[in-house]
């Protein structure tokens, strides 16, 4: 099966919104012919109560921004200067006001979200040795296998490559017993299995 190019790809989705748009908003049948999508005296019902609904993509291409800036209300970004939290403090409000102003320039307003990984405790080093202590549970079997299976799909041609980054292997120590209440690992989000948080923060 031919696998669509990425920037096709928001294209067919951008021409798919503009046609839900109008389908939630008219009270009429719509018809409609366009480079995707054809529909003959389309309908939704019953209409949104309150307008259409909340839209939220999350992207890092030039493609999914403009689409965020077209379509979207909320948009979910990640750190061009890669996931340590300097790096990320330093280009982060660059490329939010730089996607806020491409949607003023269709006339749309958009809010920006991100996902840091945080480990609060009362100290750094109490911090950092909690986080040192999520990786050394870590699945690792699960999260190579979960690391193959993006792999698998760009080799195939549904995922463009992304810049690999450098992280050292950690393995469980065959000393430790699991945590009370079984493996920590298994109670925590899948994103921490990464070993890619470099966000830990102190509060006094």
């Amino acid at each position: 099966m031919q696998r669509l190019d990425h920037d096709l790809r928001y294209d067919m989705a951008g021409e798919f919104v503009a046609i839900m748009k109008s389908l939630w908003r008219s009270e009429q049948n719509l018809t409609h012919s366009g480079r995707f999508w054809q529909l003959e005296d389309a309908f939704v019902r019953p209409k949104r109560r309150y307008g259409r609904p909340i839209l939220v993509n999350a992207s890092g291409s030039s493609a999914g921004f403009s689409f965020a800036a077209r379509h979207s209300d909320l948009v979910f970004i990640t750190s061009p200067g890669g996931a340590h939290i300097n790096r990320a403090l330093d280009v982060l409000p660059e490329l939010t006001t730089s996607l806020k102003a491409k949607a003023r320039s269709y006339g749309r307003q958009i809010r920006t979200i991100i996902n840091p990984m945080i480990v609060c405790r009362p100290t750094e080093a109490e911090a950092r040795a909690y986080y040192d202590r999520i990786l050394d549970l870590a699945d690792m079997e699960a999260r190579y296998g979960l690391r193959q299976s993006f792999q698998e799909r760009r080799r195939c041609g549904m995922e463009k490559p992304r810049p690999a980054r450098s992280h050292p292997r950690r393995q469980r120590p065959p000393d430790r017993e699991p945590a009370a209440g079984g493996r920590l690992a298994d109670r925590l989000e899948p994103s921490w299995m990464r070993g890619d948080a470099d966000l830990v923060l102190r509060l006094s």
